[in-house]
């Protein structure tokens, strides 16, 4: 003969299991190199873009958009090659967070973290040194075209002083870890200093995801 569990035990066993799943969903830990993960999303003009895991090489991990960048195994990226075969590996003014890491994991909400690069202007193609603001605001659940995911909401405030009166503008990215990239990009212009700031920095979501195998 044996015990059958109490049910109140029963139900608390499977509340720890359910909330050590919601915990490692929203764990900010950094991502590994899914090599073969196909995002594809749409900007809010309906152009689309993809981004693909292609491989690693060795400890890198080699991903591409219109270009191909190299990250480390802390996600600090090393190289790119361009759309023309240039490897760039020093930053420059297309390519400013070569020598950057991308997000520094593991993230948690409070997290703060700050940058300075420098980069071309959307409006003029100018070189401007930007600061870069980030904080970690919340975890939330969004729903976007590709499904519905648990995200940490991250702000972008970028600013420059390049014509002596400081310009700003202010976006938000939504970081899904089961993913390990975002899913939703948004800029708020009601937060930035005019319409002009992230004037080409288009708005997105992710609409599909595969897997190549």
């Amino acid at each position: 003969m044996f015990n059958s569990i109490p049910s109140r035990y029963l139900l608390a066993t499977i509340l720890m299991s359910v909330g050590t799943a919601f915990a490692q969903d929203h764990a900010g830990v950094a991502p590994p190199c899914r090599v073969g993960q196909k995002l594809n999303f749409r900007y809010d003009d309906g152009r689309l873009f993809t981004r693909e895991i292609l491989s690693r090489e060795g400890d890198l991990c080699v991903i591409t958009e219109s270009s191909k960048f190299y990250y480390d195994k802390d996600w600090v990226l090393v190289r790119v090659v361009d759309a023309k075969g240039r490897m760039i590996t020093e930053p420059e003014p297309s390519f400013p967070e070569v020598g950057e890491r991308w997000l520094p994991f593991p993230l948690a909400v409070g997290k703060t973290w700050e940058t300075e690069v420098r980069g071309r202007s959307a409006e003029r193609q100018r070189v401007i040194v930007y600061q870069n603001s980030y904080s970690v605001l919340a975890q939330e659940e969004i729903t976007v075209p590709a499904g519905t995911f648990n995200t940490f909401k991250i702000k972008h405030e970028q600013s420059h002083n390049a014509t002596g009166t400081k310009r700003w503008g202010v976006r938000y990215f939504w970081y899904a870890p089961e993913l390990g990239y975002y899913v939703k990009r948004h800029w708020e212009p009601k937060e930035s200093v005019d319409q002009f700031f992230w004037q080409t920095r288009r708005d997105f979501e992710l609409e599909t995801i595969s897997v190549s195998k």
